[in-house]
Protein backbone atom coordinates (compact mmCIF):
# COMPACT_ATOMS: atom_id res chain seq x y z
CA UNK A 1 0.00 0.00 0.00
CA UNK A 2 1.60 3.26 -1.19
CA UNK A 3 -0.16 6.41 0.03
CA UNK A 4 0.24 9.76 -1.72
CA UNK A 5 -1.01 13.23 -0.83
CA UNK A 6 -3.35 14.35 -3.63
CA UNK A 7 -4.80 17.85 -3.34
CA UNK A 8 -5.18 17.50 0.41
CA UNK A 9 -6.52 13.92 0.34
CA UNK A 10 -4.64 10.71 1.03
CA UNK A 11 -4.94 8.24 -1.83
CA UNK A 12 -3.63 4.71 -2.20
CA UNK A 13 -1.87 4.29 -5.55
CA UNK A 14 -3.28 0.77 -5.95
CA UNK A 15 -6.86 1.46 -4.82
CA UNK A 16 -9.78 1.98 -7.22
CA UNK A 17 -11.33 5.44 -7.58
CA UNK A 18 -14.38 6.49 -9.60
CA UNK A 19 -13.77 9.38 -11.96
CA UNK A 20 -17.08 11.02 -12.98
CA UNK A 21 -17.54 12.74 -16.34
CA UNK A 22 -14.20 11.89 -17.94
CA UNK A 23 -13.36 13.43 -21.32
CA UNK A 24 -14.52 10.30 -23.11
CA UNK A 25 -17.47 8.17 -21.91
CA UNK A 26 -16.62 4.58 -21.09
CA UNK A 27 -17.55 1.75 -23.43
CA UNK A 28 -20.38 -0.42 -22.13
CA UNK A 29 -21.96 -3.72 -23.01
CA UNK A 30 -25.16 -3.58 -25.02
CA UNK A 31 -27.21 -4.62 -21.98
CA UNK A 32 -25.62 -1.94 -19.77
CA UNK A 33 -26.21 0.71 -22.46
CA UNK A 34 -29.87 -0.30 -22.89
CA UNK A 35 -30.50 -0.15 -19.13
CA UNK A 36 -28.79 3.24 -18.85
CA UNK A 37 -30.75 4.63 -21.82
CA UNK A 38 -34.01 3.27 -20.35
CA UNK A 39 -33.36 5.11 -17.09
CA UNK A 40 -32.45 8.34 -18.91
CA UNK A 41 -35.82 8.35 -20.71
CA UNK A 42 -37.80 8.31 -17.45
CA UNK A 43 -39.33 11.45 -15.92
CA UNK A 44 -36.76 13.55 -14.05
CA UNK A 45 -37.90 12.63 -10.53
CA UNK A 46 -37.49 8.89 -11.22
CA UNK A 47 -34.37 9.30 -13.35
CA UNK A 48 -32.37 11.06 -10.62
CA UNK A 49 -33.24 8.45 -8.02
CA UNK A 50 -32.38 5.50 -10.27
CA UNK A 51 -29.17 7.06 -11.58
CA UNK A 52 -28.06 7.69 -7.99
CA UNK A 53 -28.58 3.99 -7.22
CA UNK A 54 -26.81 2.87 -10.40
CA UNK A 55 -23.50 1.14 -9.81
CA UNK A 56 -20.49 3.11 -11.15
CA UNK A 57 -19.73 0.05 -13.30
CA UNK A 58 -23.06 0.53 -15.11
CA UNK A 59 -22.67 4.27 -15.71
CA UNK A 60 -20.91 5.40 -18.93
CA UNK A 61 -20.02 8.69 -17.25
CA UNK A 62 -17.81 6.94 -14.70
CA UNK A 63 -14.39 5.43 -15.26
CA UNK A 64 -12.63 3.26 -12.71
CA UNK A 65 -8.99 4.25 -12.25
CA UNK A 66 -6.25 3.40 -9.79
CA UNK A 67 -4.73 6.09 -7.60
CA UNK A 68 -1.63 6.06 -9.78
CA UNK A 69 -3.72 6.50 -12.96
CA UNK A 70 -5.68 9.30 -11.29
CA UNK A 71 -2.51 11.26 -10.57
CA UNK A 72 -1.25 10.71 -14.12
CA UNK A 73 -4.57 11.82 -15.68
CA UNK A 74 -4.67 14.92 -13.47
CA UNK A 75 -1.13 15.93 -14.38
CA UNK A 76 -1.56 15.21 -18.08
CA UNK A 77 -4.86 17.09 -18.39
CA UNK A 78 -3.78 19.92 -16.05
CA UNK A 79 -6.97 19.48 -14.06
CA UNK A 80 -8.07 20.03 -10.49
CA UNK A 81 -10.12 17.41 -8.65
CA UNK A 82 -13.51 18.08 -7.09
CA UNK A 83 -14.10 15.46 -4.43
CA UNK A 84 -17.46 14.01 -3.50
CA UNK A 85 -18.46 14.98 0.05
CA UNK A 86 -18.02 11.33 1.06
CA UNK A 87 -14.82 10.79 -0.91
CA UNK A 88 -13.10 8.77 1.82
CA UNK A 89 -16.01 6.33 1.77
CA UNK A 90 -17.13 6.15 -1.89
CA UNK A 91 -13.93 7.22 -3.73
CA UNK A 92 -15.85 9.45 -6.19
CA UNK A 93 -14.51 12.61 -7.79
CA UNK A 94 -14.49 14.61 -11.00
CA UNK A 95 -11.85 16.73 -12.68
CA UNK A 96 -12.16 20.33 -13.88
CA UNK A 97 -9.74 22.31 -16.04
CA UNK A 98 -7.24 24.19 -13.88
CA UNK A 99 -7.70 27.40 -15.90
CA UNK A 100 -11.26 27.64 -14.55
CA UNK A 101 -10.22 27.68 -10.89
CA UNK A 102 -10.47 31.48 -10.60
CA UNK A 103 -14.12 31.34 -11.64
CA UNK A 104 -14.89 28.63 -9.07
CA UNK A 105 -13.11 30.50 -6.28
CA UNK A 106 -14.90 33.80 -7.05
CA UNK A 107 -18.25 32.07 -7.47
CA UNK A 108 -17.94 30.18 -4.19
CA UNK A 109 -17.07 33.41 -2.34
CA UNK A 110 -20.13 35.13 -3.83
CA UNK A 111 -22.36 32.23 -2.79
CA UNK A 112 -20.91 32.35 0.71
CA UNK A 113 -21.86 36.05 0.96
CA UNK A 114 -18.33 37.38 0.69
CA UNK A 115 -17.14 39.02 -2.50
CA UNK A 116 -19.59 40.73 -4.88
Amino acid sequence: MKIEDYFGKKIDLDETYFLFFPEKPREMSRQQREEYDRICKLPERFKRELLAKLSPKDNPNVVEVTGKQLIEITEKSKSIPYFCMNFEKNKRLMLAPAEHIDFYVRHSKVLAGGEK
